[in-house]
């Protein structure tokens, strides 16, 4: 037996369905069945909300970076660099994971290899 709410989400979900013009029932029916769509479901967070997130503790990170390692005077390039890097690492971006590893492995075996 079907709930009273279940059965109110049903005919509010069958309204908004024919309500809609037929190219955008199409567009539904053929990514999902009927049974599969969900009007009802919670929008994603907007990209420039998540964007303005991680912009914010990337500036936090580099700024503590900066602190903590006495580096004040350093070029535009070297700026960017570092922001670039700690906000791929935020994201967990494959390219920066990938010099993350590398440089703690190079960090660690840097004694052992000859000048050039």
């Amino acid at each position: 037996m079907i709930d009273d709410f279940t059965y109110r989400r049903e005919e509010e979900k069958r309204a908004i369905f024919d309500g809609m013009s037929p190219r955008r029932r199409e567009k539904i029916l053929k990514k999902m069945s009927y049974e599969e769509w969900d009007p009802f479901q919670v929008p994603k967070e907007p990209i420039d909300m998540r964007e303005q997130k991680i912009t914010q503790v990337a500036s936090f990170v580099c700024n503590r970076f900066f602190d903590e390692t006495g580096i004040t005077d350093c070029s535009t390039q070297y700026l960017q660099a570092v922001t670039e890097m700690c906000k791929g690492l935020i994201k967990e971006e494959e390219k920066y994971l990938a010099m993350y590893d590398f440089c703690s492995w190079y960090g660690k075996i840097r004694k052992d290899i000859p000048s050039i």
